[in-house]
């Protein structure tokens, strides 16, 4: 399990759910660029969130919600500029 794992991810700031923070967001190419997906985290986050569609950094504690699916209970968030590579590969 990874609830209570200390991490820090960095992607692109989505919407999320309404009053639940927001989604940090990569897309996934795992042969090409055709073939990328988007995967996204939901970011709990009580402060104010980066802008939509910009790069932030988040470092938290991944957390398990009741039906299993796991959040980020963020410490921080930075925004960054875009890397150099937005993918994950």
């Amino acid at each position: 399990s990874f609830d209570g794992d200390a991490v820090t991810l960095t992607g692109f700031v989505s919407p999320g759910d309404a009053g639940a923070g927001f989604l940090l967001s990569r897309f996934v190419i795992t042969h090409c660029v055709i073939d990328a997906q988007l995967a996204a985290v939901p970011i709990a986050w009580g402060g104010t969130a980066a802008p939509e569609g910009e790069w932030a950094t988040v470092t938290g504690t991944v957390r398990s919600d009741s039906d299993g699916r796991l959040h980020i209970a963020a410490d921080s968030v930075e925004t960054v500029p875009e890397p150099e590579d937005p993918y994950e590969y």
